[in-house]
This record gives C-alpha cells, structure tokens and sequence, in this order.
C-alpha cells in the first residue's frame, strides 16, 4: 500500500509544525511542508522554502513539491 501524501502549509509555524510531527510519527505519510524558512528534510518530510505570495519564488520553488 502507498503512502497517503500531506502538503502542510505553514509548516514551520505552530499548527503546521505539530501536524508535520504528528503525521511524521503516525506513518503511513509522506509530507510536503511549505514555510518561508525551510527547514530540515527527513526520511518522510520534505520542507520546501517558498513565499507564497511571491509569484517569482513560487515559479522558482514549485518543482520540489512536484517530484
């Protein structure tokens, strides 16, 4: 069975960062996270460092939640 797939926005925050541990600890997912700040990839989380309100960043960062 495949792994069920999580894009947290906000993942470095406070919600998103428990969300992203939670579902880290559970299993069974694999997790996109989207912050300003980026963060420490693993295993099964994958941080990616975007703006979401900047067009030129988010054209720029957009593959890495794409693969």
């Amino acid at each position: 069975m495949s792994d069920n797939v999580a894009l947290v926005v906000g993942a470095r925050g406070v919600i998103g960062g428990n969300l992203v541990n939670y579902l880290e600890k559970l299993g069974g997912w694999q997790v996109i996270g989207l912050s300003r700040r980026g963060g420490d990839s693993s295993e099964r989380v994958r941080h990616v460092s975007v703006d979401l309100l900047d067009a030129t960043t988010r054209e720029r960062s957009s593959p890495a939640w794409r693969t």
